[in-house]
């Protein structure tokens, strides 16, 4: 995951400050991404370069970034 996000160059990245992935249902990812100033007009998904990739995304515009019980951020939520 950290090469599919990190490794790629993303217009998201922007407009973004984090980016974290997590699984709702089998067989779909779900991007979770905090917007600077929390504000996005359009797809996010449009900012994201996720071709040649043969997983299903769904998006999730965020406040902030979804953090564990010891408070600390998660690639992987």
């Amino acid at each position: 995951m950290t090469a599919l996000i990190f490794g790629r160059h993303h217009k998201a990245f922007d407009v973004v400050d984090y980016v974290q992935i997590g699984q709702k249902e089998p067989g779909r990812a779900t991007l979770y991404v905090a917007v600077r100033g929390g504000n996005l007009s359009g797809d996010v998904g449009k900012l994201l370069d996720l071709t040649n990739v043969d997983i299903d995304f769904d998006f999730e515009v965020v406040d902030k970034p979804i953090r564990t019980k010891a408070g600390k951020l998660g690639l992987r939520v």
